[in-house]
């Protein structure tokens, strides 16, 4: 009888401690989504988005901004949606993207999310046309990557940056009219700090006399013209592949016909090209950030554009 006691005396307190792990189950799975009740779920396209955005929405409460894909990925090119990024995507209110085609997935974004708001940062701003490199000679086996007949990488200048920072506060100032004076305050803080940046490209500007340039990534395209550097050829050539005989010939011929002597290469990628056409002509490589990635601190386009500015100065 006494064993039969102590049974159901165990049996009752495993009882208890099972309806209470339950009910704290219950209430810490519950209590994210209470939290979250009320706010905007901003989610960016790529890092230099993610930037932007961070500093446009700044501290303004019930905002929780997400980047879909992670802050070393780079540009997006021939990005591919994972499972995880459309879950990302499955709770967003609005999705800020760049646009001018760099986001290639975007279509099948708006297929399974067709009432999900976008920004698009570009609107209205003047697009640099694509280059290919050297017309004539794709049947050597280059392949470069297609946007599209438009350069979508108008972060690199600075005073177009400044646009798409515009753009973001605008679109979220729609989409959440409570906050809208304080996406315009926080974006025109923002302003102010980058224009030291494009007043330092113009002053550049002066002193390049129209150099002629050769850029190992699309992007510096929109660099090279804050500046007013003229570009002369745009490689685009894959990590693992080399220039060929006809693609090299004809790049001689252009360093010399247009005496090219400074060779720009992307931080996030390998310099083995650019250094063997350096070998070859004589001409310099300087290496220059594309923005695409970094540490998500509100400051590090900032920073970014300093050193490639600061590069450039060395260089010339």
């Amino acid at each position: 009888m006494k064993n039969k006691y102590v049974f159901t005396g165990i049996l009752l307190a495993v009882i208890t401690a099972i309806s209470a792990a339950v009910i704290h189950f219950v209430t810490i799975t519950e209590e994210p989504h209470e939290e979250r009740e009320g706010t905007l779920e901003v989610v960016t396209s790529f890092y230099p988005m993610y930037i932007a955005a961070e500093n446009v929405i700044g501290d303004i409460p019930g905002v929780q901004l997400t980047n879909m894909t992670g802050p070393q990925t780079g540009c997006l090119h021939d990005y591919q949606l994972s499972p995880e990024d459309m879950q990302t995507l499955s709770g967003a209110d609005v999705f800020i993207i760049n646009g001018g085609g760099i986001e290639s997935f975007l279509d099948t974004v708006l297929k399974n999310y067709p009432g999900l708001p976008v920004i698009t940062a570009s609107d209205g701003i003047s697009m640099l046309e694509m280059k290919t490199f050297g017309a004539g000679h794709e049947e050597d086996g280059h392949e470069g990557h297609d946007h599209g007949d438009e350069n979508p990488h108008v972060w690199m200048d600075v005073s177009k940056y400044m646009q798409e920072v515009d753009n973001i506060a605008g679109g979220l100032a729609s989409l959440d009219p409570v906050h809208a004076e304080q996406y315009r305050q926080n974006a025109e803080a923002y302003r102010k700090k980058l224009e030291p940046l494009r007043v330092e490209a113009s002053k550049i500007t002066g002193k390049t006399g129209q150099a002629n340039i050769i850029i190992f990534h699309d992007s510096f395209a929109y660099f090279a013209d804050a500046c007013g550097l003229q570009v002369a050829e745009v490689i685009e050539i894959e990590e693992d592949n080399t220039l060929s005989a006809g693609q090299l010939a004809h790049l001689m011929q252009v360093i010399k016909e247009k005496e090219v002597q400074l060779l720009f290469v992307e931080k996030q990628y390998s310099t083995k090209v650019a250094e063997a056409v350096a070998k070859e002509s004589g001409a310099k490589v300087y290496i220059l950030d594309s923005l695409v990635t970094g540490d998500g601190d509100p400051d590090s386009y900032i920073r970014g554009m300093e050193e490639n500015l600061a590069v450039l100065r060395e260089a010339l």
